[in-house]
C-alpha cells in the first residue's frame, strides 16, 4: 500500500476547515487586526502540528503493517520447516521439485539427489490432475517404498523475477499404511454368500485347496463336493455345479441347476 493511499485512511481531510478558519482570520481585519493575526497565527500553528502528527502516526501504522506482515512470514516458513508431515513442494506444469522437509527426505530414501530429480521419477505413480482441477485432496492413496499415504495440497501462482507467473504445489503426505491394511483385512473376511464351482475343474482345485478343512466334514459326498450339495468351507458355502454350461442349453438340466441354486437362502438379512 502506498503512502498516498494510506494518508487517505488515516488522515482526515481537514484542509476545508484550515481554509475556513483563514479566511475568518482575513474578514476579522477591518474589525480588528490584532485578533486576525492572532487567529491566523493559531491557525497556521495548529494545521502544522496536525500534519506532524498525522506523519508520526503514519509511521506508526507503517511499522507495526511491517511487523506483522514479517511475524506472518516468519510464522509460515517456520511451519512449512517444522510440518511434523512428509512436505513436498514442486512445480505441476514442469514436475520440477522445488523443496521438501526432512520427512519426505527420510521417505523418499533419495537424499542427496531429490531435488535433481522429476516428480515423475521420485514418486512414478503420483498424479496431479486433481491439484490441477482445484481439489485438495488426492482421490486416490499414493504408493511410495511399501507404504500408502494419503496427500492432500494446494496451488499458489508465483512470479519469478522476469515477471513470469507460475504455479506451485504444497503437498502434504499423511501415512494411512496401517488403516489400508487392516481395511482389505476387515474386506476380505467379510462372508461370501456363497462359492459356485461351475465345473469339474473348479470342484478338483477347491478339493486340492481345502482338502485339510473338507475332510472334517462328517458326510462323504458333501466332503466331496458332490453337486447339488452346500458345503460350509472357512465360513462359506460352497456348491459345486457340474455341467453348469452344458445344462443351459437342457430344459430339464437347467431346471436341475436352478433347484441346486435355490438352496443359497440368504445367509442374513440384507444390509
Amino acid at each position: 500500500m502506498s503512502n498516498k493511499k494510506l494518508s487517505r485512511l488515516l488522515e482526515p481531510n481537514l484542509k476545508f476547515y484550515f481554509a475556513v478558519m483563514l479566511l475568518f482570520a482575513v474578514a476579522a481585519i477591518p474589525v480588528n487586526w490584532q485578533l486576525a493575526l492572532a487567529e491566523g497565527t493559531l491557525t497556521v500553528l495548529l494545521y502544522f502540528y496536525f500534519r506532524q502528527s498525522n506523519q508520526k502516526r503514519r509511521q506508526g501504522v507503517l511499522q507495526y503493517i511491517d511487523s506483522v506482515t514479517g511475524s506472518v512470514d516468519t510464522a509460515s516458513k517456520s511451519t512449512l520447516i517444522n510440518s511434523p508431515l512428509p512436505t513436498l513442494v514442486f512445480r505441476p506444469d514442469t514436475g520440477e521439485i522445488i523443496w521438501s522437509n526432512e520427512s519426505f527426505l527420510q521417505l523418499a530414501g533419495v537424499r542427496e539427489h531429490l531435488f535433481e530429480m522429476r516428480l515423475s521419477e521420485a514418486v512414478p505413480d503420483f498424479q496431479v490432475q486433481w491439484l490441477l482441477s482445484g481439489k485438495q485432496e488426492s482421490p486416490e492413496r499414493v504408493e511410495l517404498n511399501n507404504h500408502r499415504f494419503r496427500v492432500y495440497g494446494s496451488l499458489v501462482r508465483s512470479r519469478n523475477r522476469t515477471g513470469v507467473q507460475s504455479l506451485v504445489a504444497t503437498t502434504y503426505w499423511v501415512d494411512v499404511t496401517e488403516f489400508c491394511q487392516v481395511r482389505d483385512q476387515f474386506r476380505g473376511s467379510r462372508p461370501v454368500m456363497a462359492v459356485l464351482l461351475l465345473d469339474n475343474s473348479a470342484a478338483d482345485v477347491m478339493r486340492e485347496t481345502y482338502a485339510d478343512m473338507l475332510v472334517a466334514i462328517d458326510d462323504f459326498d458333501t466332503a466331496m463336493l458332490k453337486p447339488g450339495l452346500v458345503a460350509h468351507v472357512q465360513g462359506r458355502r460352497v456348491l459345486a455345479l457340474d455341467g453348469f454350461e452344458a445344462a443351459l442349453t437342457d430344459k430339464a438340466a437347467k431346471q436341475r441347476m436352478w433347484a441346486y441354486i435355490k438352496q443359497l437362502t440368504p445367509a442374513a438379512a440384507p444390509l
